[in-house]
């Protein structure tokens, strides 16, 4: 905590110092923030963020994107109030989604509305690991149980990437970037319109060297060699966006994309049942005769996952009735192949999942503040493996929703219950309400929401190596309540207090390899707070801060959770053409997963706080060209997201994009 506050007090010294506030009366600074951000997520329908009623919403804009030029999706919702991210390695590594404290399958990873969970991944978690940002428009963010519009992944929150939409005269762009790591980036892409057509696409290359994913700066493991072979990843992603407005109330829309990729990893020997090291390692190789993992630093190093993954949409949108009723009706699907090599390029596994959706919804406008909607979907999740004899393993849920919405003056009120029919494990019902008072005297909102949710277990924890068929349906629970206040003109400052309780919770129980329910309650609290706004007219400054306990029903923190994270961003644009973004993150302690040790056989419980320290600048030189570069991790810290996996020391980039 008292890092923490030294860092705020750093950023405070440096504005302060700054020649645009010494110059400038601070009444220049009275410039109205951007607040009216749009948002799909929470309703199924784009509307401002300020009209979902007592929602926490979160919207990472195209600037803000732009602004901080990270290539992955995973680098960018590090700074999300709520949210946390647990990466095992490098570029394109395992790095799973954590809202609220809650586990990674309690969250439900959209792009454009199409679910990205693998069906066929360890319990369906919200693996965004190997996600670009090509051609993504904003991430909108959504923190509580939102079952009752998304059903059974959506149980902590959902996280829902928007790619570009063509607007206006079509324009075009190249670029390329290279840095750290032996790190280089191709791309091109456009979007705009023409007449009733409206178009965007993407092509991006993206490659590197990496670092090992095996931490060779951690003294607390056996070096000796097999911390050293760095791991690479490769990621080749088209994507594209299409509409065609057929009248003023008709319009059909196509979204695809498609992402091959392969990333290189290392062994992790584990310690299961009394047996391993415990630790991330180049590759070992298993004594027969004592039982032991013996480090192989000399080994071929073959280790690599690949995996193609094509998602796709056909949506129909239009309106009827004098635009008093907007209708919707959908076709999502999913698929990933992977295919995982061992360390003398041998197949090891495979896995191929793939979800199918189609779905409508209605939404009917009763005069001007009421909203009813009414949807229903038919959702089929598909799991195979040949390697581990998986065939044909698949589940369907037929799901109906309504949700009313009332939007006065004052009074901002979402209301809505949802049933879900499992083929497995029967009939489930889920609501949620969510209302907003807003006091105008005072430009305060006052905001809260209650939620159920329902989720069952996914292929993998029923049918995989470690299933198991005994599973039940996990049930949830959420609250939460704050407020949101803005004030000089040009600041808006907020806090959220939030409460989840999970029961019949499924883990992975590391005395009998498999997944088990866990009898009891696990609890995950805290607090989100923040305050942002225009310190003048060249300076911008947004902080963020959640705080955050979590127990499972022995008492225990769950892994992973630290207590307290925050983000200080400050945004300086000295020129028109010329902004610098850094960006201060503090992650503080967490504990580790059970029974994880160093070299000498001595338990490790916790991971250490850290600090990181971001810079971009990005440069126009003209319309036609931009200059832009960016410094990660710029004092070096050492840290880690998890025990023995490394992470990226200071690394620089730099790139040219051309738009004409």
């Amino acid at each position: 905590m008292k890092s923490l506050i030294c860092y705020t007090l750093m950023a405070c010294m440096l504005l302060t110092m700054s020649p645009d506030l010494m110059a400038e009366d601070m009444t220049n600074a009275n410039e109205p923030v951007k607040l009216e951000e749009v948002v799909s997520v929470a309703t199924r329908r784009e509307v401002s963020v300020e009209r979902v009623g007592g929602s926490s919403v979160s919207v990472i804009t195209q600037e803000e994107l732009e602004n901080r030029q990270q290539p992955q999706v995973k680098d960018v919702l590090k700074g999300t109030p709520g949210l946390d991210i647990s990466s095992s390695g490098g570029m394109g590594g395992s790095s799973f989604v954590q809202v609220r404290g809650a586990d990674s399958k309690n969250t439900l990873l959209l792009m454009d509305g199409v679910m990205l969970n693998d069906p066929a991944g360890a319990n369906r978690g919200a693996d965004i690991g190997g996600m670009t940002l090509d051609n993504i428009e904003r991430i909108e963010i959504i923190r509580g149980p939102q079952s009752v519009l998304y059903g059974s992944n959506a149980t902590a929150g959902v996280i829902n990437l928007v790619t570009a939409k063509g607007k206006g005269t079509p324009e075009y762009y190249v670029g390329a970037e290279s840095g750290s790591y032996s790190t280089s980036k191709l791309y091109l892409g456009g979007k705009g319109s023409m007449g009733a057509f409206n178009f965007s696409f993407n092509a991006t290359q993206h490659q590197s060297e990496g670092f090992s994913v095996a931490d060779s700066r951690n003294t607390k493991l056996p070096d000796d060699g097999n911390t050293d072979e760095a791991d690479g990843w490769h990621n080749t992603t088209i994507s594209t966006r299409l509409g065609y407005e057929l009248s003023e109330t008709f319009e059909i829309n196509l979204f695809l994309r498609n992402t091959q990729s392969s990333n290189k990893y290392d062994d992790f020997d584990a310690v299961y049942n009394g047996s391993g090291s415990g630790f991330a390692g180049d590759e070992f190789t298993f004594d027969h005769v004592t039982f032991e993992s013996i480090a192989h630093p000399d080994g071929k190093h073959k280790q690599e996952q690949q995996e193609i993954r094509t998602t796709g949409k056909l949506e129909l949108h239009g309106f009827a009735m004098d635009k008093t009723l907007e209708w919707r009706v959908y076709q999502n699907m999913m698929t990933s192949d992977r295919t995982n090599f061992d360390a003398n390029g041998d197949k090891s596994y495979d896995f191929l999942g793939s979800s199918n959706e189609t779905g409508t919804q209605v939404d009917w406008f009763v005069g001007d503040i009421q909203i009813i909607s009414l949807g229903g979907s038919q959702y089929t999740e598909m799991m195979n493996s040949d390697a581990n004899l998986i065939s044909d393993k698949s589940a369907a849920t037929s799901s109906f929703w309504t949700q009313y919405e009332l939007d006065d003056d004052a009074l901002n009120l979402v209301l809505g219950a949802r049933n879900d029919n499992h083929e497995t494990f029967g009939s489930a019902t889920t609501y949620r309400l969510a209302p907003a008072y807003r006091i105008e005297s005072i430009d305060t909102k006052i905001k809260a929401s209650y939620g159920t949710g329902f989720r069952a277990p996914s292929l993998y924890e029923l049918y995989s190596a470690y299933g198991n068929k005994k599973l039940e349906a996990e049930l949830s629970t959420g609250m939460d309540a704050g407020f949101e206040v803005k004030f000089a003109k040009s600041w808006k400052a907020g806090l959220t207090w939030f409460s989840n309780v999970f029961t019949n919770r499924i883990d992975y129980d590391f005395t009998t390899s498999a997944y088990a329910q866990v009898e009891g309650d696990t609890l995950t609290s805290g607090t989100e707070s923040f305050v942002e706004g225009v310190l003048s007219p060249s300076m911008e400054l947004g902080i963020n801060l959640t705080q955050m306990s979590t127990e499972d029903p022995n008492g225990e923190p769950l892994p992973r959770r630290p207590e307290l994270k925050a983000l200080i961003n400050f945004l300086y644009k000295p020129l028109e053409t010329l902004k610098i973004n850094t960006d201060l993150h503090h992650v503080g302690e967490r504990d580790t997963v059970p029974f994880t040790m160093d070299k000498d056989g001595n338990t490790v419980e916790t991971l250490d706080a850290y600090a990181l320290i971001n810079v971009a600048v990005t440069y126009d030189y003209s319309p036609m060209w931009r200059f832009y570069g960016r410094v990660d991790n710029l004092s070096d810290a050492y840290y880690e997201d998890a025990w023995s996996y490394g992470t990226s020391g200071r690394a620089m980039y730099a790139g040219i994009k051309a738009t004409f």
